[in-house]
């Protein structure tokens, strides 16, 4: 079977992770898989192409028209059976090739976050464009309820497939010696936009410290790359740690391959995003035997299950922040101990590649099925 997957690069994100390990497992089963991006960034290209001998092809382009115009014209000469396509432009791209191309390739679009907002003019057009595909896979429970309430023409072609975990890779390791009762080590793994909240993260912080009296010390490390640098999000993260004097507690870093490593340096997971889908971040922590603290949004409370692997934000503010690192500091060391081992236990229930590669390969033979 030639299967085509289509993405808009493959940065460091956590749907291009996802995205190459689908590209993986269905090479894996015998199909013959290439992939298609339209922009530059290469983070795991290489691992696509040296590592599993995929062939990414990568259209240049100018204006949007001359962006569909070949990617219409890369569909048409590889004849693909199936196009799976990942995130909103290459959904939308791939439809309209789907219809402009009278094709009978089958397609599967793939949601990779969750929608948290009614519906707006621009995502009833991306809705009504699904009417197309012959699937529509949500990578959280959230987002297969989000479409459930508004877009009930897609009935019987939702699914939800959720995310997948190396867990031979991302385990405990059992050199790794927890931090003094004096000093929490938290992570942070993602991109600095919005969505992840950084500056109500600094402000949280810069409240538990004011308070904590003999409470550890909590320092975290953000390690993730800057797309959004013209919005200026990681410079006000900079002048919030600047201003509330957190330079000895708050540290931003570059983005690296080896999360792993970070994972079993840290005693937790730190995620207080707005809104999410399933976080690969939350994944991996949880294999690596970690405790986590995460905000309520998108398969969060679905992941961690509040006081049993992990706590639950009660909201999203400083205020809400400052009191998760307080709860998560009263925490004793056998409580943090016991919550680790639930998660990497909740992570083979939950998150194998094996469940992964089932679930979407069924989801292929149910589409050629119909």
């Amino acid at each position: 079977m030639r299967i085509a997957l289509f993405i808009d690069s493959l940065t460091s994100g956590g749907a291009q992770r996802q995205f190459c390990w689908l590209a993986r497992l269905l090479q894996e089963a015998g199909s013959s898989v290439q992939v298609l991006v339209y922009y530059p960034h290469d983070f795991f290209r290489s691992h696509l192409e040296d590592e599993l001998g995929i062939l990414v092809h990568q259209i240049e382009w100018n204006s949007q028209l001359e962006r569909f115009r070949k990617v219409r014209r890369h569909m048409k000469a590889q004849k693909p059976d199936v196009v799976i396509s990942f995130l909103h432009v290459p959904n939308m791209l791939s439809e309209i090739c789907r219809i402009s191309l009278l094709s009978n390739f089958k397609l599967i679009v793939s949601e990779r976050n969750h929608d948290v907002e009614d519906p707006n003019p621009r995502v009833w057009a991306r809705l009504l464009s699904h009417h197309t595909a012959d699937a529509v896979v949500a990578n959280s429970h959230a987002q297969s309820g989000f479409l459930s309430r508004h877009a009930q023409w897609l009935k019987g072609r939702v699914s939800v497939i959720t995310n997948c975990v190396d867990l031979e890779y991302f385990k405990p390791e059992p050199a790794f010696e927890s931090s003094s009762h004096s000093t929490l080590r938290m992570a942070m793994i993602g991109r600095f936009v919005e969505q992840k909240n950084g500056l109500a993260l600094a402000d949280g912080l810069a409240l538990y410290e004011a308070r904590r009296g003999t409470l550890p010390q909590i320092k975290i490390e953000w390690y993730g790359s800057d797309p959004a640098r013209e919005s200026g999000i990681k410079t006000g993260i900079v002048q919030a740690i600047d201003r509330h004097q957190l330079q000895k507690v708050f540290f931003l870093n570059e983005p690296t391959k080896d999360v792993r490593s970070i994972y079993n340096q840290v005693d937790c997971l730190c995620l207080a995003s707005l809104h999410e889908g399933c976080a690969n971040v939350i994944c991996e922590a949880m294999a690596c035997g970690l405790p986590v603290l995460a905000s309520r949004a998108g398969d969060n409370d679905y992941l961690v299950k509040d006081g049993v692997n992990g706590l639950l934000l009660e909201g999203t503010t400083a205020e809400a922040i400052a009191d998760g690192f307080e709860r998560f500091a009263k925490l004793s060391s056998q409580a943090l101990q016991e919550m680790g081992l639930a998660s990497r236990l909740r992570a083979e229930e939950l998150l194998s590649p094996r469940r992964f590669g089932e679930e979407w390969l069924g989801l292929i033979d149910q589409v050629f099925g119909e």
